[in-house]
């Protein structure tokens, strides 16, 4: 099919019809037709193909002709051709440049609307004005929703909770406490002491355990300020004496290797999980909050290897106790409490004491396995040294104990001195030096007290010495304690 301008090709017929129109020529079509080609202003282009009834004329053979329509009158701005043998009508709608007042092309007309085409083509258009209000709707709803979901928890966490007088920010003597297990009791300080806890701020370090010692927010002085502290033994490392309940119900049990073996098979009182069930009761907030009202700023926490991980073979409970330890670090921030954090059980054992974590055997620096268990031992330290260097634990745990009474005659003076060197060398590489860094690093001179250790490292970075003291079977007196305090003086 060819179709071709009707203003430029006609044939003699279409010639004789155009004659006709000028005679009624319309300004619009008059305007058409001074118009040069191709038309400076094409507003809508309507195509409407109708057959008609006519056939075409005797003797004329012409597959395709191009002839004006004679049973419709022209209308103004319209060229009508007709196509094809099978008569063809399109109907190509030109708008030159019109006047102002032209009438509206587009509006429907009295043909248009018994035209199946037009009727098809109104029906879409609703259709499509259909669609787009279903998809503002959808698209409204979708953002009532997307709102509703970020604005409703933020207003119950902050507008309600600030109203709500559920919890206290802070509070000194005799304030109401509510625990972190919802159990509410009263704070007693009489030293001065107040804690602070604010939801908003979890890493707020102003509280204070008393008033003679420097709140968390200021430097602990270790030349002129007094460490009073407790050692919380059988929390995390479980020894028979310390911690009971545990061993009693299984009597075969002397440490916990050998009670976590048992408890494992027992599945009718939960396996494992009654190790997991004594970290969440030992301690409890109170018992913190109580540690700071009696006068002490210090808590010496030890913990056990299997915190982070553990090999195959090895029956502890592994990485379980981790979320309560930093539960522990988070309770003594908020009452002002400073912890000391001990490595006490490292693998193989150092010391073969049952608060070791394994009894009568010290594989550690000793032994076929000794140097692959200081290897892991030195892992375990600097990932420790890595959380609590971090700004969040710097001012909590302001120092790390690396090792709990290595047994220095089984393991050897020199390889403890070398490997203390090495550990030394490793926090210190992850912290920086200078106050502030990472903690003060705290070795051990093992339970045989050997003198070798004293003056060991002088001129290091913040470096201490642990001694223990062997209490007498008849308890602890005054006068004790006035001995230890003036001993670890001259020390």
């Amino acid at each position: 099919m060819i179709l071709r301008r009707a203003t430029h090709t006609r044939s003699s017929k279409n010639r004789t019809t155009e004659n006709h129109h000028k005679s009624s020529k319309s300004p619009a079509t008059a305007t058409d037709r001074d118009l040069p080609p191709p038309y400076q202003s094409l507003k809508s282009i309507r195509l409407q193909a109708s057959t008609s009834s006519n056939r075409p004329e005797d003797g004329d053979s012409s597959n395709e002709r191009l002839t004006s329509s004679q049973s419709e009158p022209p209308q103004e701005g319209y060229h009508y051709l007709r196509v094809g043998k099978h008569q063809r009508t399109i109907s190509i709608v030109l708008s030159p440049l019109e006047p102002a007042n032209e009438p509206d092309l587009d509006a429907p007309t009295r043909e248009d609307e018994n035209n199946p085409d037009f009727i098809i083509s109104n029906e879409k258009k609703h259709r499509f004005g259909r669609s787009n209000r279903r998809y503002l709707i959808i698209g409204a709803i979708a953002f009532v929703v997307v709102a509703l979901s970020i604005i409703l928890p933020v207003y119950l966490l902050i507008v309600v909770r600030r109203r709500s007088p559920v919890e206290a920010t802070w509070g000194g003597n005799g304030s109401r406490v509510i625990a972190e297990d919802g159990s509410e009791f009263t704070y007693l300080n009489p030293f001065g002491g107040y804690w602070v806890h604010d939801l908003d701020s979890p890493y707020n370090n102003d509280a204070q355990a008393n008033s003679w010692t420097p709140p968390l927010n200021t430097s602990w002085n270790f030349t002129s300020n007094r460490i009073h502290g407790v050692n919380l033994a059988g929390l995390f490392v479980l020894e028979p004496f310390i911690s009971p309940s545990l061993f009693q119900r299984y009597p075969q049990a002397i440490d916990e290797w050998s009670l976590s073996v048992a408890v494992s098979t027992d599945l009718a009182n939960g396996g494992l999980g009654q190790i997991e069930e004594h970290y969440k009761t030992f301690i409890k907030e109170k018992d913190i909050a109580e540690i700071a009202g009696a006068g002490l700023t210090w808590v010496r926490l030890p913990i056990g290897f299997w915190a982070i991980e553990t090999f195959p073979g090895e029956p502890f409970l592994q990485k379980a106790s981790w979320n309560y330890i930093v539960r522990i670090f988070q309770w003594c921030r908020k009452y002002g409490l400073r912890v000391n954090l001990v490595l006490n059980a490292v693998p193989g054992s150092q010391n073969g004491f049952n608060h070791g974590g394994k009894t009568e055997s010290v594989n550690f620096l000793n032994g076929v396995m000794g140097m692959a268990n200081a290897q892991r031992t030195m892992y375990y330290i600097r990932v420790l040294t890595e959380f609590i260097s971090q700004p969040e634990w710097v001012n909590v745990v302001p120092m790390f104990s690396i090792l709990n009474q290595p047994r220095s005659g089984l393991i050897g003076i020199d390889q403890l001195r070398s490997f203390y060197v090495e550990a030394y060398r490793t926090i210190r590489g992850i912290t920086g030096f200078g106050e502030g860094k990472g903690p003060f690093v705290v070795i051990d001179n093992g339970p045989e007290d050997s003198p070798v250790f004293n003056g060991f490292m002088n001129g290091a970075d913040r470096v201490a010495i642990e001694k223990h003291f062997s209490l007498p079977p008849t308890g602890v007196t005054p006068e004790l304690v006035c001995a230890l305090s003036a001993s670890m003086d001259e020390r």
